[in-house]
C-alpha cells in the first residue's frame, strides 16, 4: 500500500508540474498576443499621425498657394487700373501698347 501511495504522490506531482507548465505556456501566449495587439495599435496610430501630418502639410501648401494666387490677382488688378489711368503718359493704347501689336 505504501508503494501505491508513493506512486500516487508521484503521479499527482507530475500532473501538478504538467498543469503548471501548461499555465505558464498559456500565460506566455496571452502576453505575446497582447504585445502583438499593442504593436498593431501603435503602428496604426503612427500611420494615422503621419497621415495627419501629410494632410496638414497639404493644407498649408494650399493656403500658401491660395494667398499667392490672391496676391497675383490683386497685382493684375492694380496693373490694369494703373494702365487704365495712365494712357496719356504712354500714348493712346496705354503702357502695354506693344503687346497689342504682336
Amino acid at each position: 500500500a505504501e508503494y501505491m501511495g508513493g506512486e500516487l504522490i508521484n503521479i499527482l506531482e507530475s500532473y501538478g508540474r504538467q498543469r503548471e507548465r501548461e499555465r505558464i505556456d498559456e500565460e506566455r501566449v496571452r502576453t505575446e498576443r497582447a504585445r502583438d495587439i499593442e504593436s498593431q495599435v501603435s503602428d496604426r496610430r503612427h500611420k494615422e499621425i503621419e497621415s495627419l501630418k501629410d494632410t496638414k502639410r497639404e493644407l498649408q501648401q494650399y493656403q500658401y498657394d491660395e494667398k499667392e494666387r490672391q496676391r497675383l490677382i490683386q497685382l493684375e488688378k492694380t496693373n490694369r487700373e494703373r494702365n487704365q489711368y495712365e494712357p496719356a503718359r504712354f500714348g493712346r493704347k496705354g503702357r502695354y501698347a506693344w503687346t497689342d501689336d504682336q
